[in-house]
Parts: structure tokens; sequence; C-alpha cells
């Protein structure tokens, strides 16, 4: 492991291209186990999130010692006062994971001044831990954990199989094309908190009889943080509109539900996203981030889904509702 550290990891470039390339592995392994067991490892994001989080172990367990707290809290401390209903544990767990986690991150800058690449990851890790509660709470803690002992290192182990392929294949061409002029944000992790609290305050909160959705806990921070990066505004808007129309399609000939649906919607905007900005930025010198675009990757399929789920009726005022708070705020704090 110091070896790899060493030889590849220090490079931010490949580090971005095993993350991706693990976390698709990752949603790959997470589907046909699901399809198999009828069990999930933190949603249908889990695995992938905890498998592109081996290369730093110590991210892995947090996760984990995180949503275990959650889970703890909110079994022998809440159920204990109060029989609130499922959805409602579900938000309660997120949103102690997202406390937690944002609480972990400040120390990480402030006094472990953490690396760039390990903040980018944290971006989509803000909803790992109160997934992992979730499944935790519905499955149990052994049932959930055990599948994760061999799927999150196979997952690792072969997205890190095909960076080194790439790399042999293609040298770093590919990567520096796409990840080589990346920025790092830790704005964005404040935003995708903040999009996780709207959410649930929209979605299981006092507008929850409205019934408007937000097209996933984080999508609002970041069509905010596409703002400010038209590059993302535009493969958001062409990704979103093919991989919902993709859905459609598919969806009359071969019917996928629930957890089966949003992995194939997953893996089809990763691929589509993926490949569209390799040519963006190769051909039309446009500038991406790096582990952050692991979100953008499939933030498409996200919104999408609740496109497919709700329509545009319930899904489009929780969006424009949401996304405007945060861009209004963040706009306030960058002028500040």
């Amino acid at each position: 492991m110091q070896f790899l550290h060493h030889q590849y990891f220090e490079n931010p470039e490949f580090t971005a291209a095993y993350i991706h390339l693990t976390f698709f592995c990752g949603l790959l392994a997470s589907y046909f186990y699901f399809r198999k067991k009828q069990i999930m490892v933190g949603g249908s994001l889990g695995i992938g999130y905890l498998a592109a989080s081996l290369y730093m172990p110590g991210r892995v367990v947090l996760t984990i010692l995180i949503a275990f707290v959650a889970h703890s809290l909110i079994r022998y401390g809440v159920l204990k006062l109060w029989l609130p209903r499922p959805r409602v544990i579900f938000a309660i767990g997120l949103l102690v994971g997202v406390f937690l986690e944002i609480l972990w991150q400040v120390l990480s800058v402030v006094v472990l001044d953490s690396q760039p690449q390990a903040l980018g990851l944290a971006v989509i890790g803000v909803v790992i831990p109160g997934m992992l509660c979730n499944s935790f709470m519905k499955q149990g803690i052994g049932k959930t954990l055990i599948p994760a002992l061999w799927l999150v290192p196979l997952s690792a182990g072969a997205g890190l199989l095909l960076a080194l392929l790439s790399r042999s294949v293609f040298g770093s061409i590919a990567e520096d094309d796409l990840f080589g002029r990346g920025i790092d944000h830790l704005y964005l992790i404040l935003m995708a908190a903040v999009s996780v609290c709207l959410a649930l305050f929209i979605q299981e909160g006092p507008l929850k009889k409205l019934g408007w959705r937000t097209g996933g806990y984080v999508s609002a921070g970041f069509i905010a943080a596409a703002v400010f990066n038209v590059n993302y505004l535009w493969v958001l808007l062409f990704s979103t509109a093919v991989v919902y129309a993709a859905g459609r399609f598919y969806l009359r000939q071969v019917p996928l539900f629930g957890k089966h649906r949003f992995v194939f919607l997953c893996l089809f905007s990763f691929a589509l996203v993926s490949f569209s900005e390799f040519l963006l930025a190769r051909y039309f010198d446009m500038q991406f981030f790096r582990t952050e675009n692991l979100v953008f990757c499939i933030l498409p399929a996200v919104i999408a889904n609740d496109l497919l789920n709700y329509g545009y009726k319930r899904t489009l005022p929780g969006m424009g509702v949401s996304t405007g708070v945060i861009a209004a705020a963040a706009s306030v704090f960058a002028f500040a």
C-alpha cells in the first residue's frame, strides 16, 4: 500500500481517475449483489464510495464509525422517547450523519491539513454515513457490513486495475486532459451539506404537504455551483435530458423499479458524463473539477430519477426553491 501511495496516489490526476473508475465498479457490484440478495450497503452508492475511499483506509473506518454513532443515537436515544415514521427516522439518521461528517471535515482542514483529494471525495461522503445508518436500521449491522468486507475490496481492486491499465495503454494523457487543471473546492462540501438539510426540510419537513421533490439530496448545492462554472451547467443540462429520455424509453421496454432503475440510470449517467467531459476537456479546452466531478457524473441520474418517479410538476419547484436559496447564500458569502 505504501508503494502504491508513493508511486501513484501522490499524483492527483491518477487519484482522481482511480476514484472515478472504482466508484463505477462499486455501482456495478452493488447492483448485482442487490439483484441476488436484496441487500444494500449504504444505498446504491455506498459500496462505490467506500471502495473509492479505500486508498485512505482511515476514511472508510471513520465513515462506518459515524454511521454506527448515528445508528446508536437513534436506536438507543430517539426511539426510546419517540416513535417517528420510517421516513422521519431516515431523515434523522441522514442529518446526524451529515453533521458528524461536516464536523470531521472542519477538524481535518483546520487541525490535520487534509489532502485536497480527501476533501473532494468528502463531497459525496456527506450523505453516505446517513445512508449506512439507514441500512443498519432496516437490515441490521451484520447484514450490512459483512458483504461490504468483500464487495468493497473487490471494487477497489477492479478500479485500481482499470486505472493502471488506462495509464499503461494511454499514458497519463487521458488523466491530464480531464483532471490536470482541476481545482478542489472545500465550499462544495458545505453546499452539499446545506443541500441535504434543505431537501429534508422540503420533502420531510414543514413543506412536505406540497409534495415537492428536490431531484436528490445534494443536487441543489451542485446545481448552484454549476452556475459559477458554466462548463458544468451545459454538461448537466444535456446529460440530464439524455438520461431522462433514455430512462423513459428503456423503462417502456424493460420495466425496472426502485433500486434497479436508479442504479441503471447512475451507470448510464456516469458513462455519458465522463465521455462528454473528456471530449470537452480535450478538444474545447474546458476545465472541470477533480474528485468533486464524481458527483456531477451521477447527478443527471439522481435528477432524472425524481423526474421519472414524480414528474416535473413536483420536482422542478422543489429544485428551484432549494437551488435558489443555496445560490443566494453562496453569492452573499462570495461577495462579503
